[in-house]
This record gives C-alpha cells, sequence and structure tokens, in this order.
C-alpha cells in the first residue's frame, strides 16, 4: 500500500471515530426536581407498612440506578434521555417474585420534558411530560396523593398512594379501603 492511501484511511477511521463520539444525540441530565423524588431511598432501605387491623406488610428496597439507554449509531435522537429507576420487593408481587420498579422517572429533553411513574403493589400513578414542575396540583398538606384507582384492580391493589418528599411512600389505601400505614420513619413523625 502507498503511503497516501494509508494516510486517507487511518484518518477516515479517526474522523468516523470523532464523529460518532462527539456528534450523537445530546445527554439529558436529572436535575435536582427530579432526584428529589429518587434520594428518599437507598438500597437496603426497609419500607414496613401496618393496617388498622394490625397486619404487617414490608417491602425492600433492592436496586437505585442512574443510566442512559444505548446509543445505537442510526439513531436519530436529538437528546439521549437520563433515567432514573428505585427497584424493589415485596411478598404481594405474584408477578414479579424478583422484584419491581418503584418510581421510575426518564428525562427525554433538557427543557424538562420528563415522565415519572409510581408503581407500589401493581397500583400505578403516571407524571406524563412536563408533569413534575406542575405536580403541586396533587399536594395536600405537604403530602402528594396520587389516585391509583382501576376499575378491574384486586381488592389488595392500591387505590391510593400517599408520597413524602422526605419519606416516600408514607401510606396507601386498596381497593378494599384497607389504609396502610408506614411505620419505621426513621424515628420521625410527619
Amino acid at each position: 500500500m502507498n503511503f497516501w492511501y494509508k494516510y486517507k484511511l487511518v484518518y477516515s477511521i479517526l474522523l468516523l471515530g470523532i464523529c460518532n463520539y462527539g456528534c450523537g444525540p445530546k445527554k439529558t441530565i436529572l436535575g435536582p426536581e427530579e432526584l428529589q423524588w429518587l434520594n428518599v431511598y437507598n438500597e437496603g432501605d426497609t419500607l414496613i407498612f401496618k393496617s388498622r387491623g394490625g397486619l404487617l406488610d414490608t417491602s425492600y428496597i433492592i436496586k437505585k440506578e442512574r443510566f442512559y439507554p444505548e446509543y445505537a449509531y442510526k439513531d436519530e435522537r436529538k437528546y439521549l434521555p437520563e433515567w432514573g429507576v428505585v427497584w424493589y420487593k415485596n411478598k404481594n408481587l405474584f408477578y414479579h417474585p424478583d422484584g419491581d420498579k418503584l418510581i421510575t422517572i426518564e428525562k427525554k429533553t433538557p427543557d424538562d420534558n420528563t415522565f415519572m411513574a409510581i408503581n407500589y403493589l401493581y397500583g400505578s400513578a403516571l407524571v406524563l411530560n412536563k408533569g413534575i414542575k406542575n405536580i403541586k396540583k396533587h399536594m395536600k398538606d405537604g403530602v402528594y396523593e396520587f389516585d391509583t384507582s382501576h376499575p378491574r384492580a384486586e381488592p389488595s391493589q392500591p387505590k391510593k398512594i400517599y408520597w413524602h418528599l422526605k419519606y416516600g411512600i408514607i401510606k396507601y389505601i386498596t381497593h378494599d379501603n384497607i389504609e396502610w400505614e408506614r411505620i419505621n420513619l426513621k424515628g420521625d413523625k410527619l
């Protein structure tokens, strides 16, 4: 091979590598408003709830992660979304015995196009797009109240989930109207 051919080949490969690295979509970053929803929990936390009838239910935080999806060269996204997920286990997760997502946040664009889902014991609350900034409408006395009722829900599934920014889920009410209140709030009372 002649010198110029090798030079052009190496230069082309180098240019392609730089373009792939630097010309891909820009990464979004979860900001303080989004992170406060994830940061209430840490791996190893235990959430103990007690019903009015004295029954106990326990959930364990098994994983907390932040990540970006893999980028494919042919992907035409302008932004690579950052995800935050908190995973938990509970004996009542019949369909997910190895654990399920408790909270999921995806920041799609830097200008707060954010998706959030709270899912506890198959009761789900979704906050779509610019919802995190507009979520105050769900707040009463410093606690967010999410309606997770569903006409085909099992009696033991939550129909309301109560969320405190310092403690996460502090209470839930099931479709059979049993109220479960968290009893281990790190020594504090609301």
